[in-house]
């Protein structure tokens, strides 16, 4: 996924302001949020941390799923920091841009080291582990 101009991009913020090339992360959200799940299963990409809003896993016909799946076959965990979330209607609802298959633990299930995380009884907008 390397691309020369995002090497220099990041040369360019790193010499403008002080930043740790080493911890990188990127936001996407939505369209945005498919975006950067597909970028965190490139083999090259200089990004670590990831913060995934209500992301569009409609897109792409399922592409994200199967990167994350035929990651999982040659690895046991995923070296990066992922915090996703998603609406109350995306948790619940898996017709609506298939995050209910993340949510609901589908994914998990499939040997992938996805933590899924659910909304609490209590409508406070925090979520709790799956289980």
């Amino acid at each position: 996924m390397r691309h020369e101009w995002l090497s220099q991009l990041v040369a360019v913020a790193a010499a403008k302001f002080p930043i740790d090339t080493s911890q990188l992360g990127l936001f996407g959200m939505s369209a945005g949020g498919f975006f950067a799940t597909w970028v965190m299963f490139q083999p090259d990409t200089p990004f670590n941390k990831y913060i995934i809003s209500s992301p569009a896993m409609a897109y792409g016909n399922g592409e994200a799923f199967r990167l994350e799946a035929d990651y999982a076959k040659t690895h046991k965990d995923l070296a990066v920091g992922l915090y996703m979330s998603a609406g109350g209607l995306e948790a619940t609802d898996p017709l609506l841009e298939v995050l209910g298959e993340v949510v609901s633990g589908d994914v998990a299930s499939s040997g992938s080291s996805w933590q899924p995380m659910v909304p609490r009884a209590e409508d406070d907008g925090r979520v709790s582990p799956r289980g």
